[in-house]
């Protein structure tokens, strides 16, 4: 009797559990991919973040230091894109480009555009007409900007989120973890899940980033080498 009782409280805080999860998931259906982002950030930032707390000992200090260093880096990169793509326009203007992409498609102007830049020897090499390039661009721009413009303010919510999330998955991450352990059931089952999912979690994402941050510099030379302008 006593293992009939155990099993049907087992089986309904379990299913009481996961009723509660999918209606928090579909309440917050719009920021999960937010809330998943900031896992993946935090466990790729996770080993500066360690590394800061061993110099300052606070951790409000380190995780705030993580997070705007890694801002300042991707607004770098996006700041430094957008005044490249400012001076090929001014440098179009000044040509008296314009007068052709003011008579002509969206896709004739990226044709054009990647007709200037791209070295001849590349295209022959690739095999792929610089039209084809224009229209596969401008399918995946319209598809793209179409929805962009409605959604900033959610993009603007979706970002402080982000940066609230890491914060604080920083911050009291093993706390979480600790008063969610004090509620569920089978803990030492549990416990030893979550300690292989941590360190699959860990090996995967940065073992990846890794791998996109070589390819990446490999590229950059590559481009370098063959003549692409703005190889970086």
């Amino acid at each position: 009797i006593v293992m009939d009782l155990r099993f049907r409280f087992y089986t309904v805080a379990t299913l009481l559990f996961l009723l509660s999860v999918l209606a928090a998931l579909y309440l917050t259906k719009v920021f999960l991919t937010t809330f998943l982002f900031s896992i993946f950030m935090a466990y790729l930032l996770y080993p500066i973040y360690a590394y800061l707390l061993r110099l300052t000992g606070n951790k409000v200090i380190s995780s705030l230091t993580t997070i705007f260093s890694a801002s300042a880096i991707i607004l770098y990169l996006v700041f430094f894109v957008a005044s490249r793509l400012i001076s090929e326009v001014s440098g179009l203007i000044s040509s008296g480009g314009t007068t052709y992409i003011r008579g002509s498609s969206l896709s004739q102007a990226i044709e054009l555009f990647m007709e200037k830049v791209l070295p001849a020897d590349l295209v022959t090499i690739l095999g792929v007409a610089p039209s084809s390039i224009a229209s596969s661009v401008v399918a995946i721009l319209q598809e793209n900007i179409s929805g962009f413009i409605p959604n900033i303010p959610v993009y603007l919510a979706q970002l402080i989120l982000l940066v609230l999330f890491t914060y604080y998955l920083f911050t009291d991450g093993r706390g979480l973890i600790g008063r969610y352990f004090e509620i569920v059931p089978q803990k030492t089952i549990i416990y030893y899940f979550l300690k292989e999912l941590n360190l699959i979690y860990n090996i995967f994402f940065r073992i990846h980033f890794l791998i996109a941050v070589v390819s990446a510099i490999i590229s950059m030379i590559g481009f370098f080498f063959i003549g692409v302008p703005y190889p970086i």
